[in-house]
């Protein structure tokens, strides 16, 4: 093989290498754990279901106290397609339950807000984002 056809090979490898160095670190591969809490500030007394899971794993029925929170930690998968759900409900004053559905990790939306955590606080009025990391104020994002 030639010098110069030896030098492309070479610097064609170096170059497909830093690609997919980049790559999986934008996928995920290097990015860490993600930890989720979704905290119950719905009201003093109130007590709230929740049950989060993904395409993986399931995380169970859980019922929260006032200012309890449900937490958990994961990897974000090598394809960037990590998606945990939440199914949650409460009963307001009137004894009417209060529920909805919502997509609490999706990494698309996500990767970049979180930085790692990611904080849901359930309200009255609907589920809000926290980066703690953050001097913006919480948003809310779904409605029940």
């Amino acid at each position: 093989m030639s010098s110069k056809l030896a030098l492309a090979v070479m610097v064609f490898a170096m170059c497909l290498g830093c690609w997919s160095i980049v790559s999986a670190e934008h996928h995920g591969m290097y990015f860490g754990r993600v930890r989720v809490y979704v905290n119950n500030l719905i009201a003093p007394n109130i007590w709230m279901d929740i049950h989060c899971k993904s395409k993986d794993d399931d995380l169970q029925l859980q019922t929260l106290a006032y200012s309890q929170n449900q937490t958990w930690s994961f990897k974000v998968n090598f394809w960037g397609t990590t998606l945990f759900w939440c199914g949650m409900g409460w009963n307001d004053d009137t004894g009417r339950y209060v529920q909805g559905s919502f997509k609490i990790y999706e990494y698309l939306r996500d990767y970049s807000k979180c930085d790692g955590i990611c904080v849901w606080n359930a309200k009255k009025d609907g589920l809000y984002f926290l980066n703690p990391d953050s001097r913006n104020p919480p948003e809310l994002m779904f409605t029940w």
